[in-house]
């Protein structure tokens, strides 16, 4: 890829145990298959991914994650 960008927001509430985390990332178009016997290269499209995760700490050790 020509490009990698990963951008990452998170806030933990320390008194309620709930913690967010919200992550952008982009990748540039690569090289997925490399073309072989007079075939062309097989490429993968450049792509936007938006990720957030939602958790919530319970009991002493415990944790519920909710991530989308």
């Amino acid at each position: 890829s020509p490009y990698i960008v990963n951008v990452g927001l998170s806030h933990n509430w320390v008194h309620t145990g709930l913690n967010t985390t919200l992550v952008y990332n982009i990748i540039g178009d690569r090289v997925a298959q490399v073309g072989t016997d007079g075939y062309a290269d097989i490429y993968e499209r450049h792509r936007n991914l938006l990720d957030f995760q939602l958790s919530k700490r319970v009991w002493e050790r415990g944790e519920i994650k909710l991530t989308w």
